[in-house]
């Protein structure tokens, strides 16, 4: 566990899903400006256990076992560690418990403030499916999307929008559930992973808008933003439509001024992150994609461009006003660790034209051999199976993967927070606690 560092802290802040790398990254940031920090979720073990930016954490009810004990406990926790003094002492939710805490508000007000946007304003946009009615009120430009209730209707979608096109649940996070069909063939088994995903709500079939994966990240006071920083996903994993395992923060171009033209008629308040799909080109609009209502997963990549979100969070919600932050740093670059290097590798599976190179080869290597040219038959035999395994052009974009990150800063293995990275552990603690694994880790 944490301990505190004698520095007298600003206020106190409880954040919320303190297994993950937002909450850790989050911590830094308070921590840093000298906040006292407490960390909760529904496993032990959990990254927060162990970051020197944390006091001390709490367990509370699971929310997959109900909205309504993971709140009950989340308030009485709540109580139980209120400062004895008059400093500041805010909740500040980081992961999808940011939509249940805000429709429960009303249950927290009382003894702390609650830094999400209201309920009212999230649900003009989140889950995915409500964005889309919103964006055409506001005439905010966003790819063809349909939603569907079959894999009939797909097929319907598919036709009237184009191929390729993203089959996703309106609830997807981190791209579960989410795939990009290019034939007509791949629509059914995109409809069974979407609909298997789902569960219940709605699914939506969007078209492919031309350009890149940009994420425009912002700190919005009453729908103005005060703070904004860009950057896109080099690397994602699970393939095409996963989270970023690779970052880097460029220009946002036109993407400030769509966020404002959608979020100032909703009187925005608070943080977000807007999925844009965008060539790059200032001249060019972005189209929208989607939004979390909520802290997002390059929260790092963030921090380390310079914009400390969760400081300047707080500061709004206590202060009333954003602090001017520094324009942030252009080209910077992170990494998760692991995950961007089996991102990088995930070419290896998809190069299936390897194995045709390799019947080929072996049809020639049995030429020669039947004519006698033994060494040769068996060296080009050789040389064929290293090309299946590791051909050439795989091995090529490979290093280039691992140049592009040679420089990219590492999240979660700092020396700033050296033993941070033993949160990893969370998966055994949850497995001791709950009896079963945690629902990211089963899926």
């Amino acid at each position: 566990m944490a301990e505190t560092t004698g520095m007298v802290p600003a206020g106190r802040v409880i954040l919320t899903h303190g297994r993950s790398l937002m909450a850790l990254a989050a911590a830094r940031s308070l921590g840093e400006h000298g906040v006292e920090v407490i960390g909760c979720d529904d496993s032990p073990m959990m990254a927060l256990s162990f970051s020197r930016y944390v006091t001390r954490t709490f367990l509370h009810a699971a929310k997959i076992d109900g909205e309504e004990a993971f709140i009950a406990s989340l308030v009485a926790a709540v109580q139980a560690h209120a400062p004895e003094d008059d400093r500041p002492y805010v909740l500040m939710p980081i992961h999808e418990d940011t939509p249940m805490i805000a429709r429960h508000r009303h249950r927290f007000e009382p003894y702390i403030k609650v830094t999400t946007p209201s309920i009212e304003a999230i649900g003009q946009v989140f889950p995915k499916d409500r964005l889309v009615p919103t964006a055409e009120r506001l005439d905010v430009p966003i790819p063809p999307t349909r939603l569907v209730d079959s894999a009939a209707d797909l097929r319907e979608a598919a036709e009237a929008i184009g191929l390729p096109l993203f089959v996703k649940p309106a609830t997807a996070t981190g791209g579960r559930g989410i795939t990009k069909v290019d034939t007509p063939e791949g629509l059914d088994e995109a409809w069974e992973v979407a609909a298997a995903s789902a569960k219940e709500g709605a699914i939506l079939a969007q078209g492919m808008a031309p350009g890149e994966d940009y994420c425009l990240t912002a700190l919005c006071q009453d729908g103005h933003v005060r703070a904004q920083m860009a950057y896109r996903n080099l690397e994602t994993f699970p393939g095409e439509g996963g989270f970023g395992v690779l970052r880097e923060t460029v220009e946002p171009g036109p993407m400030p001024a769509i966020a404002e033209r959608l979020l100032e008629p909703l009187g925005w308040t608070g943080v977000i992150e807007m999925d844009f799909r965008w060539d790059g080109d200032p001249d060019t609009t972005p189209k929208l994609l989607e939004i979390n209502p909520r802290f997002w997963g390059g929260l790092f990549q963030s921090l380390e461009s310079g914009v400390q979100y969760p400081w300047l969070l707080y500061c709004l919600f206590v202060h009333g006003a954003v602090p001017e932050s520094p324009s942030p740093r252009i080209g910077q670059r992170t990494k998760v660790p692991l995950l961007w290097l089996l991102g990088a590798i995930e070419d290896l599976a998809e190069d299936t034209g390897r194995f045709e190179q390799l019947e080929a080869a072996w049809r020639e290597a049995g030429q020669h051999l039947r004519g006698g040219s033994w060494w040769q038959g068996l060296g080009q035999l050789t040389q064929a199976l290293w090309e299946s395994i590791l051909p050439s052009r795989t091995r090529q974009r490979f290093d280039e993967k691992w140049q592009r990150a040679a420089e990219a800063r590492a999240e979660l293995f700092t020396a700033e927070d050296p033993y941070a990275g033993l949160g990893l552990l969370y998966t055994i603690g949850y497995l001791i606690r709950n009896g079963r694994l945690p629902e990211e880790m089963r899926r």
